[in-house]
């Protein structure tokens, strides 16, 4: 077991359910296991950057597939975002995910400045 001390001007962002779907709520490249996972990426980048960090701030991603054979096209997309700052990372397969066509949802923890971090407003607590 290994665990990551965080020092107190540090917080943890859990960046969780990132499926590949657009703004629309449609499957982005149906069945291209590349692209659904680099759309995956892409969307936990943007979360980050609304914080003020990038993909370096990542130490940890769970992916989340329905066919483990294509793990390297998985693993491709994974390498685009994180091949400067490897954070640990699973891959494990699910028998299936919400829509047949989507191939991957993604997962990440990450480690980012406290000062970037947002306060959540009263709405956000209801």
């Amino acid at each position: 077991m290994s665990s990551i001390a965080v020092p107190s001007k540090w917080a943890i962002r859990f960046l969780s359910g990132t499926s590949p779907v657009d703004e629309a709520g449609n499957v982005v490249a149906p069945n291209n296991a590349y692209a659904q996972a680099r759309h995956g990426f892409e969307i936990i980048q943007q979360a980050l950057q609304a914080f003020g960090a990038d993909c370096d701030a990542v130490v940890r991603t769970r992916m989340f597939v329905t066919d483990i054979s294509r793990w390297q096209e998985f693993a491709q997309a994974h390498a685009d975002f994180f091949a400067a700052h490897p954070p640990a990372s699973t891959m494990v397969e699910v028998k299936a995910l919400i829509d047949s066509t989507m191939l991957i949802k993604v997962e990440a923890d990450a480690v980012c400045a406290l000062a970037n971090v947002l306060k959540p407003s009263q709405d956000d607590m209801l």
